[in-house]
């Protein structure tokens, strides 16, 4: 099973903790974000120019997201929203029918739809993964 995590960017260190949690619960779940890499960064000096950059960074999250079979979107303080990709990213899941889980609060009224499931924390959805996995 491929899981797509999705969160602000700064929150990649607490994320990767998270994908490795993941595949500790089942070996065949594979956790395809590769912006955890940490490598969609803007290179100074790079031939490409900050919005090829940009570009290249979005159609990789664009492709990690069609091609999971969950999205698990990391909801945020609403005091500090961040710029929004997450919630691309969700709105592609929701398009393709891939099912979501939110972990956190809900945000917004895409929250509620009947395919999503919504967790307090990271730890009840280990326990969710855990009856799939």
């Amino acid at each position: 099973m491929n899981i797509y995590l999705s969160s602000r960017y700064s929150r990649m260190n607490e994320l990767r903790g998270y994908a490795e949690e993941i595949r500790k619960i089942n070996p065949e779940f594979v956790v395809n974000s590769r912006w955890l890499k940490g490598d969609h960064v803007l290179e100074v000096g790079s031939s490409l120019t900050v919005d090829e950059q940009n570009c290249r960074f979005a159609e990789e999250d664009v492709e990690d997201v069609t091609n999971a079979d969950m999205l698990v979107f990391f909801s945020c303080d609403p005091k500090t929203p961040g710029r929004g990709g997450r919630h691309v990213e969700f709105g592609i899941a929701v398009a393709l029918g891939i099912p979501i889980a939110v972990v956190g609060p809900k945000e917004n009224v895409f929250h509620d739809l009947p395919e999503v499931e919504q967790f307090d924390s990271f730890k009840e959805f280990e326990q969710y993964l855990l009856h799939l996995g």
